[in-house]
């Protein structure tokens, strides 16, 4: 993508480690609960766009403590790898929780006058 998009900058979203782990717990529970039919009919498994949930080489739902540690040295190399494949100038490290004045410098536009969105969706 760098090579063929020159000009590209990209975002690299984290977080804590275990409470990303917990927001995937949520998130795979949440469609375990209330998709599991309709996608099991639809896709027979999940859906290409959930392969997030397979990406990370780990189970979140049900997990073992070896499960968690797996998914959490996976999610840690994989922000280490995409920080030391894209150079800085094109990277933006961001933590949702610094809200609209990172994300609005790295991009070269006003911080909008908006109040940043926060909510997050698994807790509320």
């Amino acid at each position: 993508i760098m090579a063929a998009f020159p000009e590209a900058k990209f975002v690299l979203t984290i977080s804590d480690a275990e409470s990303w782990f917990d927001n995937y717990v949520e998130m795979e529970r949440f469609l375990a609960t209330y998709h599991s039919q309709a996608l099991h009919e639809k896709y027979g498994a999940l859906p290409p766009e959930c392969k997030a949930l397979t990406f990370w080489g780990c189970w979140f739902l049900n997990s073992t403590q070896e499960d968690k540690d797996i998914c959490l040295r996976n999610y840690r190399r994989h922000n280490q790898r995409v920080q030391e494949i894209i150079p800085p100038e094109r990277l933006l490290v961001y933590n949702w929780s610094d809200g609209w004045a990172p994300l609005a410098h790295f991009l070269d536009v006003a911080i909008p006058a908006e109040t940043f969105p926060h909510e997050d969706f698994w807790r509320s």
